[in-house]
């Protein structure tokens, strides 16, 4: 980003949306993460709630482009959604004491 900065490609103060090339409806997200987690198991036993019933007129899903960056950038996601959330949750739980101290 700061080359590109510096190049003038982008501005300063300029927002991005950044996202993967995956769609996933809010309950898989919360699913993809309590498997991060290692709680799974835990969260098997809310795969079968119907979402509309639960909060009838919400969003099932937030998508949001990253097509500016990839085009001003050539940015690209690296990293998959699910090997992503695993190495950020291992990560928190290897960093705990620094997380106590945030």
């Amino acid at each position: 980003m700061i080359k590109h900065l510096a190049d003038g490609t982008i501005n300063s103060g300029e927002v991005f949306h950044i996202a993967g090339n995956k769609e996933v409806t809010n309950m898989e997200l919360g699913y993809c993460v309590a498997k991060a987690l290692g709680i799974e198991s835990q969260a098997m036993q809310f795969r079968h709630i119907d979402e509309e019933t639960v909060r009838p007129g919400h969003d099932r899903r937030y998508a949001i482009s990253s097509d500016k960056i990839r085009t001003l950038t050539n940015w690209k996601a690296e990293v998959d959604l699910v090997d992503g959330l695993k190495s950020t949750a291992e990560w928190y739980k290897s960093n705990l004491n620094w997380i106590r101290g945030v």
